[in-house]
């Protein structure tokens, strides 16, 4: 078994395959010695000793069969030619169920009391091998074998009477279609297999059953509350058992973990996760892949808080595991290293980010295929990246990418596709295609709330999203009303320290100074900057953009130190974190010309203004932006006497402000226009 199964995957030259033999083949050797030694002991106690009595010698000899059945299974899978059996090989073996409860007594009575009907030993086989089949990833074929023996067992019941294994069957099956896409068949067997084995009275198998349907109805469909329903029933057998340890409890905790986190209930995930840490680390000891997913759970947790400095280490534990268990270019790892980078990303740190997706992105496309929902999730998060840094096209490219893959894989109604809609209308709004964004952010909402209910954080996002649109076409009211939802929303889900709660309050302060009221815009403005400090660092790009906000404010209150002060750290902050020429880099460029404009300090102004404006060219913002900035320039250049070009610069900024349907801008600029038009007809025009 050891030097066919080496033999086998040697041949596939896959470049992992050393790293994986490393990993496997002391397990295998490990699981055979144990085997035989318990079915020596079970032999021993029983004939010689007389300590077991022979039915639950008999019970024992049945599991052990059951753990043998299941092996040759896997590693009938892992001896078929190609590459795709070394990724499947460590988690096949590494999922091996532990050996100790076929001498656990407690364990094989229970058992016992739910299969009292008659044993069929060659359906139990192939019954096992399917399992073995199913753990080594084998879901199409495999799917095909658990119908085909479904058949013959249904056809031999006609005479024979329905077998106790054939629950177990359904499940079996229901789990192949699961993970081979096909949930109406997936939900059909197990809403059966449920039955049946409530039939039976075999808590146990109804528990199994009853997270897979929690999985099927709660994540692959997205609905999280019904999914969590059935977590309550499979709990409830459980306990009936008095079954507060083992594997389906382990399950149990990381399932309810992924559903509460879901449905933006994080106490609740946080809770969960860890109970599945401890139940993982109890069953299989602290350096296994199911310890790195719970361990990988409380870092998402950690991170949807906001408390980036605690998710990281987490992440990173999360990371090293499966990297010493799998390998390192295991799909898995890929997993690991994609929310590394999309936490990387948030905490500004976007070379470290950018490697670690990349790296995931390339594991993924080499295990996966290139055009899997895995591949779409890394497409999505560097496409994300990429529209932080001004990178609108390759951002555009990789977005629509993930969404043709997304409704595809998905369905066009999946929240995942709600996910990016949401970042193709970023890229609209950008650049100025306001109908657009409008469009595809509305749909999203529309997704996300019939997938995650009115409350989710997931809301709150697209309703910001939206309110920037309206603040881009000067419609300051509906922006309001968005933010102010949002902000609600983020409030009472993530807690008042969040970083998204910052997000919000800096896009009211805006419209509070937009709306002339002052005061709150500045008690808004810092109360988002100290949020971002303290969560983010005094160096991030998000506290630039809190000091740019401020600065916008003081000027028009004439603060002019203050402003200059905060436009002057903020543009320290953007050049040093993004780079001189990124697009953020011309909002504290703008305000530093609008400064030196109340200043008389024309020359200045005129520097700083033509820097900005090139950046927005250059960068791909949107109509609004650049009308904002044409028109400054356009004020600048008249007071300095370059006439001519003021007043081109400002019928520019003109024909933008209404290609943005931004009324009150349109309206201001051709107020401004106007009075100049007078001044030339004898009339002194104000400055």
């Amino acid at each position: 078994m050891h030097s066919e199964l080496e033999r086998a995957l040697r041949q596939t030259e896959a470049p992992n395959v050393e790293a994986t033999l490393e990993r496997i083949l002391p397990r295998l050797d490990a699981w055979a010695a144990q085997w035989s030694d318990y079915r020596t002991r079970t032999c021993v106690e029983a004939e010689v000793e007389g300590i077991r009595s022979p039915t639950l010698a008999e019970a024992s000899a049945r599991c052990l069969a059951d753990q043998r059945d299941m092996l040759a299974g896997a590693l009938a899978v892992l001896l078929e030619p190609g590459p795709h059996a070394v990724h499947r090989a460590v988690p096949a073996i590494a999922g091996l169920p532990p050996l100790d409860r076929c001498l656990d007594a407690e364990s094989l009575q229970r058992r016992a009391r739910s299969r009292e009907d008659s044993h069929d030993d060659d359906l139990r086989g192939a019954l096992m091998r399917l399992r073995g089949r199913l753990a080594a990833g084998d879901f199409t074929d495999g799917l095909a074998a658990a119908e085909s023996l479904l058949v013959q067992v249904e056809q031999e019941a006609e005479r024979r009477g329905v077998p106790a294994d054939h629950a177990e069957l359904l499940a079996t099956l229901g789990e192949f279609a699961r993970l081979g896409g096909k949930p109406e068949r997936a939900e059909a067997a197990f809403i059966q297999a449920y039955l049946d084995a409530g039939t039976l009275r075999d808590d146990e198998l109804a528990a199994y059953v009853s997270l897979r349907l929690a999985i099927l109805i709660g994540h692959d469909r997205d609905r999280p509350r019904e999914g969590l329903a059935w977590v309550r029933t499979a709990q409830m057998l459980l306990r009936r058992r008095g079954e507060e340890r083992g594997t389906l409890a382990g399950d149990l905790a990381a399932i309810r973990g992924h559903l509460e986190l879901t449905r933006g209930d994080h106490e609740a995930a946080a809770q969960a996760y860890t109970r599945a840490r401890e139940l993982s680390e109890h069953d299989f000891g602290p350096a296994h892949p199911e310890v790195a997913e719970a361990i990988n759970g409380l870092a998402m947790v950690a991170e949807e808080r906001g408390d980036f400095a605690a998710a990281e280490p987490l992440y990173e534990q999360a990371l090293s595991i499966r990297e010493q268990a799998l390998g390192p270019a295991h799909p898995i790892v890929a997993a690991s290293l994609h929310n590394l980078g999309v936490l990387l990303r948030r905490r500004g740190d976007r070379q470290g980010a950018r490697a670690s997706l990349e790296r995931a992105l390339a594991l993924w496309e080499a295990a996966t295929g290139p055009e899997s929902s895995d591949v779409a999730m890394a497409l999505n998060s560097l496409a994300i990246l990429d529209k932080s840094a001004g990178r609108l096209t390759e951002a555009r490219a990789r977005f629509e990418r993930a969404l043709v893959i997304r409704e595809r894989e998905l369905g066009p109604e999946h929240r995942l596709v709600a996910g990016t809609l949401n970042g193709l209308a970023g890229i609209d709004r950008m650049q100025g295609d306001y109908p657009s964004a409008q469009r595809r952010y509305e749909r999203a909402l529309r997704l996300w709330t019939e997938s995650a209910g009115p409350d989710h954080p997931d809301i709150a996002t697209v309703c910001n999203n939206l309110g920037e649109v309206h603040r881009a076409r000067g419609d300051y009211g509906q922006a309001r009303v968005l933010h102010e939802r949002a902000l609600a929303i983020r409030e009472r889900t993530l807690g008042a320290e969040h970083p998204n709660v910052a997000d919000s309050l800096s896009n009211l302060a805006l419209i509070a100074a937009h709306e002339g009221d002052h005061a709150l815009a500045l008690a808004q403005g810092q109360r988002a900057l100290v949020i971002r400090r303290r969560a983010l660092g005094e160096d991030h790009a998000a506290v630039a953009t809190s000091l740019n906000n401020l600065g916008e404010t003081e000027l028009q209150l004439g603060a002019l130190d203050q402003a200059e002060d905060h436009f002057s750290r903020a543009l320290e902050i953007m050049q040093a974190r993004l780079g001189p020429e990124h697009l953020h880099v011309s909002y504290p460029l703008h305000g530093l010309g609008e400064v030196a404009m109340a200043r008389g300090h024309t020359d200045q102004a005129v520097e700083h203004l033509e820097r900005s404006l090139a950046l927005r060219e250059r960068g791909g913002a949107g109509p609004t932006a650049r009308a904002e900035i044409r028109f400054a320039l356009a004020r600048a250049r008249w007071v300095r006497g370059d006439r001519a070009q003021s007043r081109a610069l400002a019928e520019r900024a003109h024909d933008e402000s209404r290609t943005a349907e931004n009324v009150a801008l349109a309206e201001e600029i051709e107020a401004w226009r106007s009075s100049r038009r007078a001044g030339r007809r004898g009339s002194p025009p104000p400055t």
